[in-house]
């Protein structure tokens, strides 16, 4: 994945996480995304990070409602958008977006290696620390995976395993959601660098290798869960995709959308596919004898 020039993993040293150990603070950023109307949230986020032991920073989220969706936010493909999709994206994505990118900016404003963006509506498990370190050891092998499995039906391929069964799997299927993200400092930077232009949601964007622009791990277990709470995203999506097609997206939307998803599908097959997942196991692989031999 293509991003900023920022240093990786391996060419940083170790001062800030150890720094960061010796206090009894986890070595990585753990960086949680909420409204500051959303009070409740805040609270419930810090008495599970307290509980777990862990130090939680709160990045405030960007309203979706106060953006000018008239001439739309900076770097929206509005053309792109509606040559592919038959509604716009709603002001919650948007702003959904808008605090991710701000959550990955403030990550590498810092010197820490790796991070873990939240949204408020997710909640740590407790093996959450021990694994989040696991992929740390991983470099960038790592560089971006997903901590919350979607597609319980869908096992997905093995890329790389640990002794207990956790493990790390590439998915044929689309799958959606990202409300619980680990990153290393390229792959936030390369993600950073991929939405400067956008025209996907940012659930969507980590579910489609094609536009992320390389496809993103996820765990065979997951070690957060939502809570059971309305997501701030979700009302008023379906009624946004209800609305009439307008502009480009009434040249012949069957077809339109039939080449869409079929120029999506063999991307994302080639990017998914048997290759993709060889070339992860050797560079999950070579990190871990990398990480022995340190």
């Amino acid at each position: 994945m293509e991003g900023e020039r920022t240093p990786s993993g391996r060419e940083m040293t170790g001062s800030a996480s150890e720094a960061r150990e010796a206090a009894g603070v986890a070595p990585y950023r753990l960086l949680c995304i909420n409204l500051e109307r959303s009070t409740d949230r805040r609270e419930a986020m810090s008495a599970r990070a307290d509980a777990l032991g862990l130090t939680v920073e709160f990045i405030p989220a960007t309203l979706g409602a106060a953006l000018d969706l008239e001439t739309g936010p900076p770097g929206y493909q509005r053309r792109r958008r509606a040559l592919t999709w038959t509604g716009p994206l709603t002001a919650a994505e948007h702003g959904c977006l808008a605090s991710h990118r701000a959550a990955l900016k403030a990550f590498l404003a810092g010197p820490e290696t790796c991070a873990v963006v939240l949204e408020d509506d997710a909640r740590p498990l407790p093996e959450f620390d021990a694994t989040v370190k696991r992929l740390m050891a991983l470099g960038e092998a790592a560089a971006a995976v997903r901590l919350l499995t979607y597609l319980r039906d869908d096992p997905g391929r093995a890329a790389h395993e640990w002794p207990d069964g956790q493990g790390l799997v590439l998915r044929r299927k689309w799958t959606l959601g990202g409300a619980a993200t680990f990153y290393t400092r390229a792959g936030a930077a390369a993600l950073l660098a991929r939405t400067e232009a956008y025209f996907e949601a940012w659930d969507n964007l980590l579910g489609r290798p094609w536009i992320a622009g390389a496809p993103i791990l996820e765990l065979r277990r997951s070690i957060a869960e939502l809570a059971d709470v309305e997501s701030t995203i979700e009302p008023g999506r379906a009624e946004a995709r209800r609305g009439r097609a307008t502009g480009a997206a009434r040249l012949r939307p069957e077809k339109r959308e039939r080449t869409w998803w079929r120029m999506a599908t063999g991307a994302h097959r080639k990017l998914t596919g048997s290759g993709a997942l060889r070339r992860h196991r050797r560079q999950l692989k070579a990190a871990v004898l990398r990480a022995d031999l340190d």
